[in-house]
């Protein structure tokens, strides 16, 4: 970067960015690592993500808790792509403060997660591309898929 493109250290204030300069900064992001998700109970939100929603249980923060004594538990929703589940039961869901944990799935994997949906008796609403339910804590979850040219 140059030096007028710099960022200020004024809050108020952000230099632009040229064109080029954002050329550059993409080719080191990645994507979206992990969302973070309250919930009052973690082994039932470790099994409702793991067996409705089709994550991966990874492991808790730390590797000597078990989801039955860990506060944070990582899963797996893609190839690099996290949730990662925090306990806090006074906080849970957090409603006011994230919208949505929205997944990116396919449409197929979408149709097996509204199958266990339905085998649960669990409300859910569908929409153009979109699956969405709350989770047990009340948390929103959307999965949504694109079959289109990109």
């Amino acid at each position: 970067m140059t030096g007028d493109d710099e960022i200020s250290s004024d809050a108020e204030t952000v230099a632009p960015v040229s064109t080029a300069d954002a050329a550059r900064l993409d080719d080191g992001l990645g994507g979206l690592h992990h969302g973070f998700v309250l919930v009052s109970d973690l082994p039932r939100a470790v099994e409702f993500y793991a067996t409705v929603v089709g994550a991966e249980p990874l492991r808790p923060d730390d590797p000597d808790e078990t989801v039955a004594t860990a506060t944070f538990y990582w899963l797996a929703v893609g190839d690099d792509t996290f949730v990662n589940l925090a306990v806090d039961p006074e906080r849970a869901p957090l409603a006011e403060e994230v919208e949505m944990l929205a997944l990116g799935t396919t449409t197929e994997h979408a149709r097996t997660v509204e199958r266990r949906l339905e085998a649960r008796d669990w409300p859910y609403d569908t929409g153009v591309n979109t699956l969405r339910f709350d989770d047990p804590d009340g948390n929103e979850v959307e999965l949504t898929w694109w079959d289109g040219p990109r």
